[in-house]
């Protein structure tokens, strides 16, 4: 049974576009709804939840938000997510393994006082 999408969800999916070459960037989606950039990103995790199929692509002014067309826009659209998921497998790694008593040990601070400039 197809999910009943509220307003302003709906609002958010017909401004996600089809394909990687026409994506769009939150900050636009955002303001052309009068949301802010949290809401809107809430929303298509919601979206996703639901089944809807929305990448993003990652890149110096290139970033946005699209419906891939294809399996190529697929991929490319989840090589970005994917290497974030590892990097923060490595982060949660390093916390674990920290040493909780002794870490301070590890790392010698430093005063603005004492930084050439």
């Amino acid at each position: 049974m197809a999910r009943v999408l509220s307003v302003i969800e709906s609002s958010v999916l017909n401004l996600v576009p089809q394909g990687m070459d026409n994506r769009r960037n939150l900050k636009e989606i955002a303001s052309l709804i009068d949301l802010d950039m949290r809401s809107i990103q809430e929303i298509i995790n919601r979206l996703i939840s639901y089944g809807v199929p929305i990448c993003a692509f990652r890149g110096n002014n290139q970033s946005g938000v699209y419906i891939p067309t294809n399996q190529e826009e697929l991929r490319l659209g989840t090589r970005a997510v994917k290497s974030q998921i590892k990097e923060m497998m490595i982060r949660v790694d390093r916390v674990e393994k920290a040493d909780l008593i002794n870490w301070k040990s590890a790392v010698v601070t430093t005063k603005q006082s004492e930084l050439e400039v």
